[in-house]
């Protein structure tokens, strides 16, 4: 009796657990309602409090866009990306493109919370009309009454930086920003900044950032950048020592580039992708931290890169250090810090799987190791990390295959 209620119990807990599989499957992947319409993704029904409405017209135009799923079968409803393709005027060129939220559905609604109460004492209201009205004559949101100090916004004040992000929401090029450019520019400093960095380091002035192609609503389209580095984690050891060597340059170009320093703030390898022609990019830019190096050299404040002799406080050992201070990399200080963490966080060392894992033999990775070590730790009297950084490229070089430098060798990798 005992033993057939114990199989029973069992087949009972089998059962409600199997359910359970079967529910999630069928609300995050195959029922309908999580297949939103674009006009849902973008909420354009929400603005003046929105990213924007420039690329509108063109996305919601009709046989304008054909929405997809990405390959392992998200829906936009799980991620918060919808892979789509867009049929880009003039000459109906066809174009992969991501549409991102750029937030979780409760950080929106945290959002709208707070922009009624602000401006009306009540937790819901019409979003777009309370948008619409206040900053003329009613409510008392100081974000939406008086013009935004950029500054305010930024871990790193800058006058060039805050003049560039102001050039790229006047439409009119006037100098002053109108009511609603207004808005949607204090609507992405509230929710995320990536779109604002995607349009000051644009694609195609050679910055390893996704094209910007616009927003429409609370949705922004970018360019589909391909396959993550996640998922070449598998991949063949060259094709993996490649991508080393253009990460490592990556960091050494956002170290100091046109007078910035941009840092990443999350290194790892799902923020990073390849695209179809070879291209590494980062393609999650909420975590930058960006430092105008020219003004820091104009006021006679910025440091020689060197100056930083110190490792950094938590210990690298940890998987889950990346302990930084963004009010010294302000002041010039910390500029190794790209290189640190693409070495630790990208090509090996801890934690995680890694892109310099799993050497061919026990001399390739005990010459690795003692490399990242190199790349990583710093102490006084010790060379720069920036030259260890390139004695490890170098060492990176002679393992490739001949023909292994030229990207097109791996071209049946990307995409």
């Amino acid at each position: 009796m005992y033993r057939r209620c114990t199989w029973r119990r069992r087949l009972a807990v089998a059962a409600v657990l199997a359910t359970c599989i079967l529910s999630y499957i069928w609300h995050a992947f195959l029922r309908p309602e999580t297949r939103l319409t674009l006009d849902e993704i973008v909420q354009r029904d929400k603005c003046p409090a929105c990213f924007g409405t420039d690329l509108c017209a063109e996305l919601l135009g009709p046989k304008r866009v054909e929405l997809k799923l990405f390959a392992a079968g998200w829906s936009p409803a799980f991620k918060g990306v919808t892979l789509a393709e867009w049929i880009s005027p003039p000459n109906g060129t066809h174009v992969d493109i991501v549409l991102k939220c750029l937030a979780h559905v409760a950080e929106m609604k945290k959002f709208d919370v707070d922009l009624c109460e602000s401006a009306t004492g009540r937790r819901t209201c019409d979003v777009a009309e309370t948008a619409s009205k206040t900053g003329k004559n009613r409510g008392n949101f100081a974000l939406w009454n008086a013009k935004a100090n950029l500054t305010n916004f930024f871990a790193c004040p800058s006058k060039r930086f805050g003049a560039s992000v102001t050039r790229m929401y006047d439409a009119n090029d006037d100098g002053d920003l109108s009511l609603a450019e207004r808005r949607h520019l204090l609507t992405t400093l509230l929710i995320n900044k990536e779109p604002i960095y995607l349009q000051v380091f644009p694609r195609n002035r050679g910055w390893p950032f996704p094209a910007y192609y616009g927003a429409c609503g609370r949705a922004i389209a970018v360019e589909y950048a391909g396959k993550t580095l996640k998922e070449a984690l598998g991949r063949p050891w060259d094709y993996r020592v490649w991508l080393s060597i253009e990460i490592l340059d990556l960091a050494a170009r956002m170290t100091e580039r046109d007078g910035w320093a941009i840092y990443f703030g999350d290194y790892s390898p799902e923020n990073f992708a390849v695209t179809s022609h070879g291209d590494v990019l980062c393609i999650d830019l909420e975590h930058l931290i960006v430092v105008d190096l020219r003004e820091l050299e104009t006021q006679g404040h910025l440091v020689a890169m060197d100056t930083d002799t110190g490792d950094p406080i938590c210990d690298l050992n940890d998987p889950e250090c990346a302990t930084f201070s963004p009010q010294r990399m302000c002041r010039g200080y910390e500029r190794e810090h790209n290189i640190v963490y693409a070495c630790k966080n990208m090509l090996g060392f801890v934690g995680h799987k890694r892109l310099l894992d799993n050497p061919p033999n026990d001399v390739i990775a005990s010459t690795i190791d003692r490399l990242l070590r190199a790349c990583i730790y710093r102490s006084p009297g010790r060379r720069r990390r920036a030259d260890s950084a390139r004695e490890l490229k170098t060492y990176l070089t002679t393992l490739l295959p001949p023909g292994g430098t030229n990207k097109n060798y791996y071209k049946s990798e990307f995409g």
